[in-house]
């Protein structure tokens, strides 16, 4: 599956084309989203069948985010913001899955300030955790430590030793390999978190049995 699309590859079906565009791009575990405008109804339309993929893919590793960066213009139609709003609450049904979201108006979009509250709104109104910034650097920054949050969801608690000393520090450390790859946010940091885990769980693997022949 292709790691970017975008609302341009779609034949629409109807007497209008869609007008603006939208391209997604997959980094790690976040889904880079630039949205170049002004946008109709019709755009709105397109974006299910494009980010549908990507979203299943992204959902699989875990918590993500999504980085909407606003291009030329932010403006729409009341009626597209409907409709996105809609689309919004038809995808997001699972709120264990729902991304965090960042988006972006650079100073020099047309209509930003116009549209920030509004697009902000579609979001928080179905319980998804959403910022605006002015900045994509900012916008990063915030996204990945809210993603890295959610590795505090592996963390070793007390309760789970079993009284064996050495078993006690080798789950610990299963811990905290694992809780590395929920907070990997890029592609590269995701594989290093992962091949660290299997090497270590190979090992214990591997020591248990030896033990067992013994």
């Amino acid at each position: 599956m292709p790691q970017t699309r975008s609302t341009a590859d779609v034949a629409l079906k109807g007497p209008f084309k869609a007008h603006g565009e939208i391209t997604y791009r997959i980094e790690g575990r976040i889904l880079r989203t630039a949205a170049t405008g002004p946008f109709n109804d019709e755009l709105v339309g397109a974006i299910p069948s494009v980010i549908k993929e990507l979203i299943a893919k992204l959902v699989r590793q875990g918590k993500w985010g999504q980085i909407v960066t606003f291009h030329r213009s932010a403006l729409c139609s009341p009626s597209a913001i409907g409709d996105f709003t809609a689309y919004l609450k038809a995808r997001y049904t699972h709120p264990e899955t729902n991304p965090i979201v960042a988006l972006v108006f650079p100073r020099e979009v047309e209509g930003g300030h116009l549209m920030a509250p509004l697009y902000l709104k579609c979001y928080l109104d179905i319980g998804i955790v959403s910022k605006v910034f002015v900045d994509d650097s900012s916008a990063h920054s915030w996204v990945e430590s809210m993603i890295q949050q959610s590795s505090e969801e592996m963390a070793w608690n007390e309760k789970y030793k079993v009284g064996d000393a050495a078993m006690d520090e080798q789950h610990q450390e299963l811990f905290v390999r694992a809780g590395a790859v929920i907070a990997a946010t890029t592609s590269g940091g995701q594989a290093l978190s992962s091949m660290r885990l299997h090497q270590y769980t190979r090992t214990q693997i591997g020591r248990a049995s030896c033990r067992e022949r013994v």
